[in-house]
């Protein structure tokens, strides 16, 4: 069982973390009305969503704003807004990101993941 190393009630966000073969992995468990706050990193990233329909935005160090909807590989919706870029998002070091679940059948997760040592 992983560890629950943050529990964020006010964003309905449940924050799992553990290393494995040399790569860090952050399951960001998301549940209705939730969302990853705007926050920044030191070190580029991927964000995987594995479950649910989340808006994503991405602010690079420019102040260039990037606004994407993305969505788990097995996610669907009829709602004619649905409209997902793909489930992947690289997020390069300095870039602030926030995720915001719409929609999911259960809960949404955002997986994070960066080698060990570039934290």
């Amino acid at each position: 069982m992983m560890p629950v190393i943050e529990q964020d009630n006010a964003n309905n966000r449940t924050v799992c973390m553990w290393q494995e073969m040399g790569i860090n992995f952050r399951s960001n468990i998301i549940e209705p009305g939730g969302r990853i706050v705007l926050h920044v990193h030191s070190y580029d990233h991927m964000a995987i969503v594995t479950a649910g329909w989340f808006d994503c935005t991405v602010v690079n160090g420019d102040g260039e704003v990037r606004r994407y909807q993305v969505a788990g590989k097995d996610f669907s919706s009829n709602d004619p807004a649905f409209a997902p870029v793909g489930y992947r998002v690289p997020v390069p070091a300095g870039c602030q990101h926030t995720f915001e679940l719409r929609a999911a059948k259960n809960v949404g997760e955002v997986l994070c993941v960066w080698p060990v040592g570039d934290d």
